[in-house]
């Protein structure tokens, strides 16, 4: 009975810690299926191919504007607040791209 519990609570403690990691595969599941370029899997967290424009998220947020590139991050203003914000590209595989936009955005 007491190996049935610890089990259990193991068990429940590797899907909350790994929970973030399951819902990208249904993301990118659902990128193909949408035949979308980008897609949001999360509330900041958003997926896209690999070979997606950064420049292209101009068109999807209308009011950014795009300045540069600095390594993995892009930096875009704000139109009307000009706010400078920035967006941060992870590689997740080799067809895959994890953008993380701020959480007051």
């Amino acid at each position: 009975m007491k190996s049935k519990l610890i089990i259990m609570i193991l068990i429940l403690l590797v899907f909350f810690i790994f929970s973030d990691v399951m819902l990208i595969p249904r993301s990118i599941i659902s990128l193909h299926i949408s035949q979308s370029d980008f897609m949001s899997y999360d509330f900041n967290h958003f997926i896209s191919m690999s070979d997606y424009d950064p420049k292209d998220i101009s068109e999807i947020f209308t009011e950014l504007e795009y300045v540069e590139q600095m390594g993995s991050t892009y930096i875009f203003k704000d139109k009307k607040s000009q706010e400078v914000i920035t967006i941060t590209s992870q590689q997740y595989t080799r067809y895959y791209k994890i953008w993380t936009l701020p959480m007051n955005f």
